[in-house]
């Protein structure tokens, strides 16, 4: 079993739910986002809030049907979300109690972003904080670890959203995200620049004061306080810049930018132009960038 849930029973009194048996095992709301959260400020974390992002969610259709980040998928591949998506539909087929939990579980997780967490260095939108509320638990599902299952199986079953609540698998995807990608990419950022030398002095000093800067943050665990210090690889490249920016940032989110930069065709993309990780695949592709940043940088 998963260890205790330090939001669960936070969530449980400000919401009038059904309780699982991982939320019996919490004992406080501190523990579910990174430390150091600079987002403006936003909903306060109280049963009022928590109804406002639920009754959004509601006007979405998500009782009613998936959410509706759970509804589309990029032609030719496998639908976006399928974790997600597979074991909601099972909730809603089998136990409308476990599935409308589930859903104000979202509601609740989407309202602690707006509340406690930035994107982009300003406060998440409802329909953000839903649609990287969803995706997260996408990714903690895919990445669910298999000790946590009773059975010796690779992945959570079709039923594991029944008797499992939706905030412990958001830490999992939110752990994966810190760790595989704002700090990955913050450390391979570190080591690039380790080695980057200018003729320009201005630009050459500017690198110099980001690996200080990012080295400093990647040590606090908090890499997206240097996104100021990112401005001098705008000078050098533009895209990969916003694709920087995106993959440091306290929620980390994919930039269009990452298959641009490696598509001659791609004349323009807007700063704008993000999608939530949800896939390890998306992960993938950001290890894939990173290789290709030194070569991009020296252009």
């Amino acid at each position: 079993m998963p260890p205790a849930n330090p939001l669960a029973r936070a969530y449980f009194r400000s919401i009038d739910g059904t309780t699982t048996t991982d939320a019996h095992n919490a004992s406080s709301a501190s523990g579910l986002l990174a430390t150091g959260s600079e987002a403006p400020p936003a909903p306060d974390d109280s049963a009022e809030a928590v109804a406002a992002v639920f009754e959004v969610l509601l006007d979405a259709g998500i009782l009613a049907q998936p959410p509706r980040a759970l509804l589309s998928g990029s032609e030719g591949r496998a639908p976006r979300l399928g974790h997600i998506r597979a074991r909601l539909e099972f909730a809603l087929d089998q136990d409308n109690a476990a599935y409308s939990a589930r859903n104000e579980e979202l509601a609740y997780l989407a309202n602690t972003l707006m509340s406690g967490c930035s994107i982009q260095a300003r406060p998440f939108t409802t329909q953000e904080a839903s649609d990287a509320a969803i995706a997260i638990c996408n990714l903690g599902l895919e990445n669910w670890p298999p000790h946590w299952l009773p059975t010796k199986t690779t992945a959570p079953p079709a039923s594991f959203l029944i008797d499992h609540d939706l905030v412990s698998v958001f830490q999992v995807g939110w752990r994966i995200l810190h760790d595989d990608v704002s700090m990955y990419v913050a450390e391979q950022l570190i080591a690039v620049l380790d080695h980057m030398q200018y003729d320009d002095r201005e630009i050459q000093m500017g690198l110099d004061a980001l690996r200080i800067e990012m080295a400093r943050q990647w040590e606090a665990g908090t890499p997206w306080r240097a996104r100021d210090a990112l401005d001098v690889i705008a000078t050098l490249d533009m895209l990969a810049w916003a694709v920087l920016l995106a993959l440091i940032d306290e929620c980390p989110a994919l930039h269009a930018g990452v298959g641009a930069s490696l598509d001659s065709r791609t004349l323009s993309v807007s700063a704008t132009d993000f999608e939530f990780i949800s896939e390890n695949s998306q992960i993938a592709s950001v290890r894939e960038f990173m290789q290709s940043l030194p070569e991009t940088l020296r252009r």
